[in-house]
């Protein structure tokens, strides 16, 4: 009897295991699986790459009010101010995101009371989801284009950058770079520049530049790191960084397009 009851506790004993085996490591897949935001707040305009990690199974999308927050591939845009849900669904599993969307563009108005400039665009430059204000002027040839962002709930001025010979009404911004894309050319030496110009935080920084003049040609992330290289990797430089960039007409800065585009 005893032998019989130590067989039958011995048989259940390896069922269990072997079930354990089978329902424990999809438990623990199932419960890897998941969105990198569940909760967040976006401004008007912004844009913000939700991700689900731990499977490689297809994501299908959604959103509870495309009017106010629209989802492609996880590309989430912020089109008006409300509240929506973002739900990416793998096959039976479905993880949600909160989202809030807030509209401060009008924090810009008073910038662009202040600040003279002749046109203006917002662009989330950085894709953070906050759009950042660009003012452009012009010093004859030279164009300075400012940028402005926005960090809890206030107005920051991130720096300026500027090109000479450009079209202060236009804006060039290398998507793949998220870089805003300025060119020059140099008195007396014949020579011609491009660079992007992109935020880190609340900072505009150069992130990559080409020169070639007479003398030579030169590349690198900004002034202080520039180096000498031959000609064809000069001119390869250039097509990766600066040749894709789009065009963009900027708003005149007159009180009807300040109403229309920041309120």
């Amino acid at each position: 009897m005893k032998k019989q009851l130590k067989k039958h506790f011995s048989f259940i004993i390896a069922v269990l295991m072997v079930i354990s085996l089978i329902i424990i490591p999809r438990t623990a897949q199932a419960a890897s699986v998941k969105l990198n935001k569940t909760k967040l707040t976006m401004n008007v305009g912004g844009v913000y790459h939700l991700k689900v990690s731990g499977t490689n199974k297809k994501v299908t999308w959604s959103s509870t009010d495309s009017k106010v927050a629209s989802v492609s591939s996880g590309k989430v845009k912020a089109k008006k101010t409300g509240t929506a849900t973002i739900t990416a669904k793998i096959g039976s599993k479905k993880l949600k995101c909160q989202i809030k969307i807030k509209d401060q563009r009008a924090l810009y108005e008073k910038v662009l009371l202040q600040s003279g400039g002749k046109c203006f665009y917002l662009m989330d430059i950085d894709r953070n989801g906050t759009p950042d204000l660009i003012v452009s002027s012009n010093r004859g040839v030279i164009v300075d284009y400012s940028v402005y962002t926005i960090k809890n709930g206030k107005v920051i001025y991130a720096g300026q950058c500027s090109g000479k010979g450009m079209n202060y009404q236009i804006l060039q911004y290398n998507t793949h770079y998220n870089g805003i894309h300025i060119s020059w050319w140099t008195n007396g030496v014949g020579g011609s520049g491009s660079a992007l110009w992109t935020l880190s935080g609340s900072k505009l920084v150069s992130t990559s530049r080409a020169y070639c003049s007479v003398v030579g040609f030169q590349t690198g992330k900004d002034e202080q790191h520039m180096k000498n290289v031959s000609q064809t990797s000069f001119n390869s430089y250039c097509d990766k960084h600066f040749r894709n960039c789009k065009q963009y007409t900027m708003w005149s800065n007159t009180s009807e397009n300040r109403i229309k585009h920041l309120k």
